[in-house]
């Protein structure tokens, strides 16, 4: 709605990073995400590289709300699916409100 979020089904362009703050490459074709990470870099962006930890300048952590608490748990970039699983079993503890 406030057109934060824009996406174009069309090739990465180099533009697409101007006046941006975070990026996500997490295309099927290794040399794009590449080039993304390298450009963020350069630019100073945060950066997301779906197949390359290494490149990532932070990771989408996951949230566990509980009632006025917010718990954000982040693994350590290989860990995905054990940080989504810990986030769950702290939600099952906590009794999830949401």
């Amino acid at each position: 709605e406030k057109n934060r979020i824009v996406w174009h089904k069309r090739p990465f362009m180099p533009s697409d990073l101007e006046g941006v703050f975070l990026v996500t490459a997490a295309t099927n074709r290794r040399e794009v995400n590449e080039q993304v990470a390298v450009l963020a870099e350069e630019r100073g962006i945060y950066a997301s590289i779906a197949d390359c930890r290494e490149a990532c300048s932070f990771y989408f952590p996951a949230l566990i709300e509980h009632g006025d608490i917010t718990i954000g748990l982040v693994g350590n970039g290989y860990t995905h699916k054990e940080a989504a699983q810990t986030a769950q079993h702290i939600r099952e503890v906590l009794g999830d409100e949401n």
